[in-house]
């Protein structure tokens, strides 16, 4: 059987509402559309990826969910941060999904590392310090005083 594709159902909406979800999260900035599989289990769809709230398993098509909002000048207007949630259920919380889920921490540091500012939970600070830096270095190596440039230089 195909999984089929619809809004959100009465029973649905109930259940993110009693998890702290106001409906807006559900249109903006892109509808959110509910898929239900063979077995009747619902993942909820967005623009860039999906999330099975039973399983907790996340799928996306970048690093993070919303990472359209890493670019947005209106993320930082007025000393605001970029805010990284734990996961989706906390990003659907803050209201029209605002800010990003990372799904890949090891592409942080590359994808993050030009963000003016960033805002997070205590929860994520560990993660956070472990991924912001960088992967590799260029090899260095140090001349002597006054030793001439070679292309040889280390190899």
């Amino acid at each position: 059987m195909t999984p089929t594709l619809r809004l959100p159902d009465r029973p649905c909406i109930d259940w993110l509402a009693k998890s702290g979800v106001k409906l807006g999260a559900l249109l903006y900035p892109d509808e959110v559309l509910i898929e239900r599989d063979a077995e009747g289990i619902d993942r909820l769809l967005f623009a860039d990826g999906s999330w099975q709230p039973r399983t907790g398993e996340v799928r996306c098509d970048g690093f993070c969910l919303g990472e359209d909002a890493i670019t947005d000048p209106s993320t930082y207007f007025a000393d605001g941060a970029l805010t990284i949630h734990e996961n989706p259920l906390a990003w659907m919380r803050a209201g029209r999904r605002w800010g990003i889920v990372v799904i890949d921490w090891r592409q942080c540091f590359d994808r993050l590392r030009d963000v003016p500012r960033i805002s997070l939970p205590q929860s994520l600070r560990a993660k956070y310090e472990k991924h912001m830096r960088p992967i590799r270095t260029p090899k260095l190596t140090i001349r002597p005083v006054g030793s001439p440039h070679t292309a040889q230089e280390g190899r």
